[in-house]
C-alpha cells in the first residue's frame, strides 16, 4: 500500500479560522483589490505578475495588489538553499539579465554511503539538475520583494493572518492574529489590536500545510 502523507496530516479545526465577515469589529481596516497571503515564491510570483498584467491591460484602473507575510522580513522564514529552474524568472523579468542565484550546477552524483565505503547509484529524472542554479531562498525573496515594490505593490511583512473574513460564502479578506501576546497567549500591557485585510480577490499563498488554505478546502 502506498505511503500517503494526508492521512497522516492532523486535521485543521476550520471553524476556528473561519470568521463572518458582518462580526468584524477591528480597529484598522486596509482595503485592497487583490490580497496575497503569504511572501514565498508562489505570493510574489503572482503579486508581480498580476501587476504587469494589470499595468499592460488595466494602466487606467490602478488595481491595488498586496502581498501579507508574517516574517519580519520578507524570506525570513525561507531558510534552505534551492535549485532553481531560471525559466520561469527569466519570463517573468525578461530585461534583467542579473538574476539573484549562485551558480550553475556542473556535474552531480549519487552515492549510498556506509561506515567505510560509498556505492555510485544512478540519478532519478527528478533529482537530475544540471545547468539549473544554486540559490538561497530567502536571498531570492528579498529580491523579489524589492521588485514587487518597484511595481507599487504593498508589502505587509510581520503580520500573520490568523483568520478569513468570510461573507455569502466568499472570502473577503483576513484578519491578523493580535501582537503583544504573552508565550502562553495571555494579554499584556503591550498587545495590540488586530485588524482585517479586506479585498476583491484573496489567494492564499500559505504554503501546501498552510492552516487557512487547509481550514478553506475543509
Amino acid at each position: 500500500m502506498p505511503f500517503i502523507p494526508k492521512k497522516y496530516q492532523i486535521q485543521t479545526d476550520a471553524t476556528q479560522y473561519l470568521h463572518p465577515l458582518e462580526k468584524q469589529k477591528t480597529l484598522v481596516d486596509l482595503k485592497v483589490d487583490v490580497l496575497f497571503v503569504g511572501a514565498g515564491i508562489a505570493g510574489l510570483t503572482g503579486a508581480i505578475y498580476l501587476k504587469q498584467l494589470c499595468q499592460k491591460y488595466l494602466a487606467k484602473q490602478n488595481i491595488s495588489i498586496a502581498v501579507m507575510d508574517k516574517a519580519r522580513q520578507i524570506g525570513g522564514h525561507a531558510l534552505s538553499g534551492a535549485i532553481i529552474q531560471t525559466n520561469p524568472f527569466q519570463k517573468l523579468f525578461p530585461n534583467i539579465s542579473e538574476l539573484p542565484f549562485r551558480q550553475k550546477v556542473q556535474k552531480e552524483k549519487l552515492f549510498f554511503l556506509t561506515r567505510k565505503n560509498k556505492f555510485s547509484l544512478p540519478l532519478p529524472p527528478t533529482m537530475k539538475n544540471k545547468n539549473l542554479y544554486t540559490a538561497s531562498l530567502c536571498e531570492v525573496l528579498r529580491w523579489m520583494a524589492k521588485k514587487a515594490e518597484a511595481l507599487d505593490i504593498m508589502l505587509l511583512p510581520a503580520f500573520t493572518a490568523h483568520k478569513l473574513l468570510i461573507s455569502d460564502n466568499k472570502i473577503k479578506g483576513v484578519e491578523t492574529f493580535p501582537t503583544g501576546l504573552s508565550k502562553n497567549h495571555l494579554k499584556d500591557s503591550k498587545e495590540k489590536n488586530t485588524f482585517s485585510v479586506q479585498a476583491k480577490i484573496t489567494i492564499l499563498a500559505d504554503g501546501s500545510r498552510g492552516h487557512l488554505s487547509q481550514a478553506w478546502m475543509q
